[in-house]
């Protein structure tokens, strides 16, 4: 091999030089002096986030295991339209488990005169169930042996919006509009941000309303957190959806059902009219679930 002669390595050393001189913001971008200082504040790394909630989904119920033919108001009161409890969806005569296309000629509460505006399911007894309406009445039906009977009806009582009583184990936010298809779940934590999005179950079919399970009617066995009752809006269709916790073990989690809300009164009516106060009853989902 030639020996390369000085006057070649004095050109290249040349052009190198050339480049670095004619290219300072190219090598200032590769090497930024300042990074090798000490920093003064603390730098947080923000890694992957642990959470049994992370990875929750959603599942709709096929057609068969649906409820069809149904009639949904058109009222645009703000109401889920959909009360739920473990025995019973409001508009089905017979027992929550019984799906599919509800008879025309179905049983159904009737006799409010005006627009009902809400409805809503006894908490200490799933036979009983509420409805308040636009002509200022307040009608209590209960349901047994396949039969509707009447209660009671409150005349002339003021407008009633019966709230949503909510106790769950499980710290999540899920929100959903109507006329939209979307359900957004959040998990709400003790430290800051404190609320932490997981993820939304999508759909194409806006919603007209949406019921939810009471805690004790969900199925543990498949790691059911949450139950969703939909309306659609086009449809007489109302369609469960179940977000699920992804586990592999079919035995009972107890991390994901703490014990939740009894169907059972802490007080009496006489001792609540009183102004006595006490926290809810509570039961072991384990020994409470239907899958269980």
């Amino acid at each position: 091999m030639p020996p390369v002669k000085d006057e070649t390595i004095r050109e290249i050393n040349c052009l190198d030089i050339n480049i670095v001189e004619k290219s300072p913001a190219k090598n200032s971008a590769l090497v930024d002096v300042r990074a090798c200082n000490k920093p003064a504040a603390k730098v947080w790394f923000r890694g992957v986030r642990s959470s049994k909630f992370r990875h929750v989904y959603g599942v709709s119920f096929k057609r068969e295991r649906c409820y069809d033919n149904i009639k949904i108001t058109r009222n645009a009161h703000d109401s889920n339209c959909c009360p739920v409890n473990p025995k019973f969806v409001t508009f089905m005569p017979n027992f929550i488990e019984i799906t599919g296309r509800l008879d025309f000629n179905a049983s159904r509460v009737t006799g409010h005169k005006g627009p009902v505006l809400d409805i809503k399911w006894n908490p200490f007894n799933d036979n009983v169930i509420a409805s308040c309406s636009d002509d200022c009445t307040v009608y209590l039906a209960g349901k047994g042996d396949g039969n509707i009977r009447y209660y009671e009806v409150v005349d002339e009582a003021p407008y009633v919006h019966f709230l949503n009583q909510f106790l769950s184990g499980n710290p999540q936010v899920y929100l959903a509009g109507k006329g939209d298809g979307n359900i957004r779940y959040y998990e709400v934590v003790d430290e800051a941000p404190y609320v932490h999005f997981l993820n939304q179950f999508l759909s194409g079919n806006p919603q007209r309303g949406l019921g939810y399970m009471p805690k004790r009617g969900v199925n543990t066995a498949a790691c059911e957190v949450f139950r969703f009752y939909k309306l659609h809006t086009s449809r007489g269709l109302c369609e469960p959806i179940s977000m699920i916790v992804p586990r592999k073990s079919d035995c009972f989690q107890e991390d994901l059902y703490p014990d939740t809300a009894a169907p059972l009164p802490a007080l009496s009516a006489k001792d609540w009219l009183s102004g006595m106060n006490a926290p809810p009853l509570l039961i072991s989902m384990k020994n409470w679930s239907p899958s269980h």
